[in-house]
């Protein structure tokens, strides 16, 4: 039976892509590969200038049923393209996939059968890290942060950042969509207007695959950029803040600002600051007892000069 009564399950996936002519195939296989295959496969490119479009209108000549293509005439970024994306869906449950990264081959089936037997508006789940090669790195898992928080606290507070979602597109309607006027981010905010209107189920398995390689957006943010776009994020959706508890409230703005230090850190490295980026970090370490014990390449890099830390990198990566 369907939730609540409710027309036939159907679940669209869409694919957003950008210049992404050596990772799409792999984005668009596992897909089709999966154990149970959506009931169409919408593809959203925003205006690619490599050979990016040549491959999708390959695929949807071979699946001309499944695939259907939206093609913007510009670059209108990643939320114009999402929203072009979503906007195209038929079925009446969607879930994203960067063009770029994998579904893990029993995604679908998996969240279906949640859809099917939780009254949820929202499956979300682990996924694994993997390299440009598409070789596992490891494991994400926040099922530790939803034990003290909900999805919507964990989520405003970047405690874990919830990629992987499969939601009703009913629910995409009511909030809006993904706001255009944000170059940076824009997923961020769109999560967290979704998490606090729906009910959200969690998945502890992984069941998508994010690409870390350098190309990626998330690689080339200028830390300036994300501050003052964190920043924006925050005032704009602070309010919703007012429907929850004063300790989760604090808690939110709390970790913010252990992540604005850091943010300020790594701007302060970029800019040659070196010992402004060292204070800062020192205080984001000071007060994240978290972090305390737990060492990362990272911060090598403030304690070390330029070139030491770069041979310490190659050799790290190397291993």
């Amino acid at each position: 039976m369907p939730p609540n009564g409710n027309p036939p399950l159907s679940i669209s996936v869409v694919i957003s892509t950008y210049n992404q002519e050596e990772h799409i195939s792999e984005a668009i296989e596992s897909v089709l590969n999966q154990t149970q295959r959506p009931d169409e496969l919408i593809i959203a490119d925003d205006h690619s200038t490599d050979g990016t479009t040549d491959i999708i209108k390959e695929y949807k000549r071979k699946y001309p049923d499944l695939i259907k293509l939206e093609i913007s005439s510009k670059n209108v970024g990643v939320a114009g393209n999402a929203n072009s994306g979503f906007s195209a869906v038929t079925g009446n449950y969607v879930t994203l996939l960067a063009g770029d990264d994998r579904f893990h081959p029993e995604k679908l089936e998996i969240e279906t059968d949640h859809l099917v037997d939780d009254d949820v508006d929202v499956i979300v789940s682990n996924h694994c890290r993997i390299s440009e090669d598409g070789d596992h790195i490891n494991q994400q898992s926040f099922e530790g942060n939803l034990q003290e928080h909900n999805a919507f606290i964990t989520t405003f507070a970047r405690d874990f950042w919830f990629r992987n979602r499969t939601q009703s597109i009913q629910l995409y309607d009511e909030i809006g969509g993904f706001d255009e006027e944000l170059e940076l981010y824009s997923d961020w905010d769109y999560t967290l207007r979704l998490f606090h209107n729906a009910t959200v189920k969690y998945v502890p398995k992984p069941l998508e695959e994010y690409r870390i390689h350098r190309e990626s957006l998330s690689s080339t943010i200028d830390k300036r950029s994300s501050l003052k776009h964190i920043n924006k994020i925050f005032q704009k959706n602070s309010p919703l803040l007012n429907y929850y508890g004063e300790n989760e409230s604090q808690y939110v703005r709390e970790r913010l600002f252990l992540y604005n230090l850091r943010q300020r850190a790594f701007d302060a490295l970029d800019q040659g600051a070196r010992l402004d980026a060292f204070v800062y970090y020192m205080k984001w370490v000071l007060m994240n007892p978290d972090r305390r014990s737990d060492f990362k390449l990272a911060d090598a890099r403030f304690a070390l000069p330029e070139r030491a830390f770069h041979i310490l990198s190659r050799i790290y990566n190397s291993l």
